[in-house]
């Protein structure tokens, strides 16, 4: 017995959500910033844009590398959580249900 109109209205349905849904989590990728490359990139622009302004104060190219490796190395362990810090409001990440770590 061949199927009903409706039977195959909703199979096709059915089989364009399916394709739609997972179609879509294609665009669900998340990206994220190196704290390696990006960090380091940073603060080659800021200690570069610096010796510009203070030519009479301008970091070596030493001091420039200690820089940037300090901001490479803030970001790990618990120092990450210093991103969670308010400039505007004073407030910072307490640690208060935070387990053994605070800031």
């Amino acid at each position: 017995m061949p199927e009903s109109r409706d039977t195959i209205t909703l199979k096709c349905l059915f089989l364009l959500s399916v394709v739609l849904i997972l179609f879509s989590f294609r665009f669900l990728e998340v990206k994220a910033y190196n704290p390696d490359t990006t960090h380091a990139a940073l603060t080659q622009e800021i200690v570069e844009f610096y010796n510009l302004l203070y030519p009479d104060k301008a970091f070596t190219d030493e001091e420039k590398e200690w820089i940037i490796q300090g901001s490479i190395d803030e970001d790990q362990g618990v120092r990450a959580i210093n991103h969670l810090y308010d400039p505007i409001n004073r407030i910072s990440w307490t640690g208060e249900k935070g387990g053994k770590f605070s800031a």
